[in-house]
């Protein structure tokens, strides 16, 4: 016999109290409305600009627990949201008025080394995956920030330092349990259902709930490095020439990234550069030889450095490195295609706009490539591979005081960069911006096949609490209006 639901005080707003005992007899999870103990602490998200009410939170154990979520949000016309990790920047995790369909008891992870794969449950989080990969010297691709949630990082396809070594994380996607929209419970794969498969690998948010990853393992018992580079603004020209040459001739176990903004106290370079605008240069090596790594970011001193660290580490330690403390939060993004020096140009004078007057926004370039533009651009619905650098302009901020001008200096930030090179944008860094930017971030002709898989399998688009695909006979006219 399953066990009961824990007892929560209270109904759900517009979920009548019978409703809720009748789902609470054979739900195993917690089931919190409004005024319960733990409510608020379960509705919270990351970007704190995010404060949502939902009429039902379902905290699921299983399987069971969320297809009897979905069927009870469907019969009561109530709308669905999914939390993972609770990391997109726009909370799509929770929803006013609606059941919050939440995995994050669901985390965890089991590994087998001889097969060199590992299963994942779907509230699981990039350092529940990394630490227990690492206990057999294996390691896939998660994200930068280890507190993301590895469902919907891996949906929207999931790059970070393993990327250009081995793949996004969807490439490294074997198998999806995913619970659909009537309830019912399904195993994809590439041979039971290829065209849902692909669609899951890039736009997998938008078919259902995923409540368990195989993923394929790599060999990685090695310690990893990386290092950063200080450049005073003045010189950042051709300090980022040299960058760009380096990542286009660049080991696939090699990372960069860029970011110009305002030096804080912690920087290791003069004291007389705290609180100025400086580009920072990091590089990541993945490789086997820790001492290739460190040679090969040596033509990142090109220009005159301020100053410089390298770090010799663990993997784990590499991704526990980043973590992001709940706090208000607003990007933009890009990918861009063509990098000339107009690009970096337009990419230092939006850093120095931004913190011209007051500390306000960062931008950043990430590097791609590598085995991410080895696959080829139809292997999975993620679009784009032929990117070298996903740009952001970013702002994180604690006083809602500050959400105009935070915001403001953000988009005009991304504006001056994407004006010169925009070849699309990566779906993990969208924001509320439109469905003809949801379309841009896969291209017109995937676009209009994931509006065919989504119209099989959600055709009345329960899941669309997230960047969407409108099945392909519901049109455009319903999707929200971008900024």
């Amino acid at each position: 016999m399953a066990m009961r639901a824990k007892d929560v005080s209270g109904a759900a707003e517009g979920v009548r109290s019978d409703q809720l005992a009748a789902l609470r007899r054979t739900f195993r999870g917690e089931l919190l409305s409004p005024g319960s103990n733990g409510y608020d602490a379960a509705r919270q998200v990351w970007n704190l600009m995010v404060d949502h009410r939902p009429a039902l939170i379902a905290r699921c154990l299983g399987v069971g627990d969320v297809a009897a979520a979905i069927r009870f949000a469907r019969d009561r016309g109530l709308e669905v949201s999914v939390r993972g990790g609770g990391h997109s920047i726009v909370g799509h995790a929770v929803i006013d008025g609606g059941v919050m369909v939440d995995l994050s008891l669901m985390r965890g992870v089991l590994v087998d080394p001889a097969r060199q794969r590992a299963q994942v449950q779907g509230g699981a989080l990039i350092a529940d995956l990394d630490r227990e990969t690492q206990h057999f010297g294996l390691a896939t691709t998660g994200g930068v920030a280890y507190d993301t949630g590895v469902a919907g990082y891996t949906l929207g396809g999931g790059y970070g330092w393993l990327a250009r070594r081995v793949g996004l994380a969807c490439d490294n996607l074997v198998s999806v349990e995913l619970v659909t929209a009537d309830g019912s419970r399904e195993v994809v794969t590439a041979e039971s259902d290829a065209e849902l498969f692909w669609a899951l690998r890039g736009a997998g948010a938008n078919f259902g709930v995923a409540t368990l990853f195989e993923f394929a393992l790599h060999p990685l018992d090695h310690p990893v490095a990386y290092g950063d580079v200080f450049v005073d603004i003045d010189h950042a020209g051709p300090a980022l020439r040299a960058f760009r040459d380096l990542m286009a001739e660049a080991d696939d176990a090699l990372t960069l990234n860029a970011v110009v903004g305002v030096a804080g106290p912690s920087f290791p370079i003069p004291e007389i550069h705290h609180g100025r605008v400086v580009l920072t240069m990091s590089w990541i090596w993945v490789g086997d030889d820790v001492s290739v790594g460190e040679q090969l970011g040596r033509p990142l001193h090109a220009a005159p450095v301020l100053g410089e660290r390298v770090v010799r580490t663990s993997y784990v330690d590499l991704q526990t490195g980043a973590e992001r403390i709940r706090q208000r939060a607003y990007w933009k993004s890009s990918l861009l295609r063509e990098v000339g020096d107009d690009v970096l140009d337009a990419f230092v004078a939006a850093g120095v706009t931004a913190n011209a007057n007051d500390e306000l926004a960062t931008v950043e370039l990430i590097a791609l490539g590598g085995a991410i533009a080895r696959h080829g651009e139809d292997d999975s619905a993620y679009g784009h591979r032929d990117a070298v650098f996903d740009f952001l302009a970013i702002s994180t901020w604690t006083d809602a005081a500050e959400d105009g001008a935070r915001m403001s200096a953000a988009r005009t930030a991304w504006q001056q960069v994407a004006q010169t090179s925009d070849a699309g944008v990566y779906v993990n860094n969208l924001g509320l911006e439109g469905v003809e930017r949801v379309r841009q971030a896969y291209g017109a002709e995937k676009f209009e096949r994931l509006t065919r898989v989504k119209r099989r399998v959600d055709p009345d688009n329960i899941f669309r609490h997230n960047q969407n695909i409108p099945p392909a006979s519901f049109g455009l006219a319903r999707q929200s209006k971008g900024h």
